[in-house]
């Protein structure tokens, strides 16, 4: 092709589209964008599986564990949405550290009615927005 084929084809493009680049490559989404009711649903959910889970590891299956092991009676419990923990979300921090053993099924089951609640909402959105943007970048 001509470089004023090209040129004419790439000014056409522009009086459409004014910041129209063409490109050799585009990523495309093959999933489907949950809604905010259903991101906090699912998020919620995750949070009672993992509170189903928590002292009975040996009968049930391994969910995608939101807490972490400190010591030995004493856990940090997070918040996640889409294999991501909610930064900040929990009163300004990311987990609640030193959580007692306990307490861990509580505090799961405390954070999973605060999310139903939409008390993070925000948190939620921030990554279903950063999901989307990831997954329409470009390769040039």
């Amino acid at each position: 092709m001509s470089a004023e084929n090209t040129q004419r084809i790439l000014e056409q493009l522009r009086s459409l589209i004014p910041d129209a680049t063409p490109v050799n490559h585009v990523a495309s989404s093959r999933t489907k964008r949950d809604t905010l009711p259903e991101a906090r649903s699912k998020t919620s959910a995750k949070l009672r599986e993992n509170a189903a889970y928590f002292g009975s590891e040996s009968e049930r299956e391994k969910p995608d564990l939101v807490y972490k092991k400190l010591s030995d009676d004493a856990f940090a419990v997070g918040i996640e949405y889409g294999n991501r923990y909610l930064a900040g979300a929990i009163a300004g921090g990311t987990y609640v550290p030193k959580v007692p053993a306990a307490k861990v099924k509580q505090v799961l089951e405390m954070l999973a009615a605060q999310v139903d609640g939409g008390m993070y909402d925000d948190a939620i959105s921030k990554i279903m927005g950063d999901n989307v943007a990831a997954r329409n970048r470009t390769a040039h």
